[in-house]
């Protein structure tokens, strides 16, 4: 069919001055035209679709044979190009209704228009087909996107959940350091008061409980003279006649009575005063041993401790005591 379409046509070249109406192509043209047909032939016979194409349209725009337009079609059918090849046989169809490749023309164009719409429909098909699958992958993205979202949603939540765990561990051995600490603060507060108590001005209050009792000392020793001084004054009684029936002449005895019982006067007052005053300077001794014993105490009581406070997020230093 090929090579008969192509005689036909080299046949319509020789005659294509009558054919044409209007300006028929000169003797030139029409040669022109038939060289750059047979070039075209070759190609087409040859394969070389672009090249016979080129040579057909060269051909066509000397002598504008509808046949030409055929071959042509042909050209672009066979090199696979159904729009361009659809184009050409229907402007063939056009120019020549009835001409010798009518039917073959028409042949072309309804195979032509088939395979297209069948083209289209797979096109129509694949692109459905991907674009559902790349709704797939959109929604497998999406869900891989929530899946890691709520992933580190779960990761965060755990992460949160350990954190406050561990700061209510944390915080419960701190608040029992703390409360060990406390007892301990406390006992060795105890500790220091009552050191403090024990040993605070202990050297003033020994002094003077030793000068209170020396004191005591003194003032029981009043007895022994008391003692001796009575006794004269019962022998001076007897003298001066307030006992009469034990009246007793004056003797010596009765001067050294005299001497005893002034002599126990001058003791008592000596013992009476320095006794005193021992006691009140015992007394004296003993309260500032208990003033310096009670600055000692409140100097032990305002003790400053320093404990550790732990936070979500801080921590700092907890200063506590009396002041």
């Amino acid at each position: 069919m090929r090579g008969r379409v192509l005689v036909v046509v080299a046949l319509a070249l020789l005659a294509a001055a009558p054919a044409l109406a209007q300006k028929p192509p000169t003797p030139q043209q029409k040669k022109a035209a038939k060289a750059h047909f047979q070039q075209g032939k070759a190609f087409y016979e040859a394969g070389a679709w672009d090249d016979a194409i080129r040579e057909y349209q060269k051909a066509h725009d000397l002598v504008p044979l509808p046949d030409l337009m055929f071959n042509i079609g042909q050209a672009w059918r066979m090199k696979g190009d159904k729009a361009k090849a659809l184009e050409a046989y229907q402007k063939y169809l056009d120019r020549l209704p009835d001409g010798p490749l009518a039917d073959e023309a028409r042949n072309h164009v309804a195979s032509l228009k088939l395979k297209m719409q069948v083209e289209e429909a797979e096109a129509a098909r694949k692109k459905a087909l991907e674009e559902a699958a790349a709704a797939r992958r959109r929604a497998d993205e999406e869900a891989a996107a929530r899946r890691r979202a709520e992933e580190e949603a779960a990761a965060r939540a755990k992460t949160q959940t350990l954190d406050e765990e561990r700061f209510r561990r944390l915080s419960a051995e701190e608040a029992e350091r703390q409360r060990r600490q406390r007892i301990a603060d406390e006992a060795a507060l105890q500790r220091r008061v009552d050191g403090a108590r024990t040993r605070g001005g202990w050297s003033l209050r020994l002094a003077g409980n030793l000068t209170i009792a020396a004191g005591c000392v003194v003032i029981a020793s009043m007895m022994a003279p008391l003692v001796l001084g009575s006794r004269a004054g019962d022998k001076l009684k007897q003298f001066d006649g307030e006992s009469p029936d034990s009246y007793t002449p004056w003797t010596t005895s009765l001067d050294d009575a005299i001497k005893t019982r002034d002599a126990a006067k001058v003791q008592l007052i000596a013992l009476a005063a320095t006794g005193a005053t021992l006691l009140i300077a015992g007394g004296v001794i003993y309260a500032i041993g208990s003033a310096k014993r009670g600055r000692a105490v409140e100097a032990a009581k305002a003790h400053v401790s320093v404990a550790p406070l732990v936070g979500p997020s801080t921590a700092a230093l907890g200063v506590g005591g009396r002041f």
